[in-house]
């Protein structure tokens, strides 16, 4: 369950609220679909980590570097 930010909207795995009252009706609906983490959730998230996010940031500055290097 989230607040409307667009990083959370955009993966489309999440309830979101947009105010108050669709933020207490999604807690609620979020409690009463059981207990614990959903798997094909989990599943979609673990490209969303840090550690994702490190190795995107590692290609992107390998691939820039490696440019520069062509243009020297």
């Amino acid at each position: 369950m989230s607040t409307a930010i667009p990083e959370v909207e955009r993966l489309g795995v999440c309830r979101i609220g947009k105010e108050a009252d669709s933020v207490v009706r999604e807690i609620a609906a979020a409690i009463a679909s059981g207990a614990g983490p959903s798997e094909v959730r989990a599943r979609q998230m673990r490209s969303e980590g840090w550690e994702a996010r490190v190795a995107e940031m590692q290609e992107i500055v390998s691939a820039a570097l490696g440019v520069r290097r062509k243009a020297a």
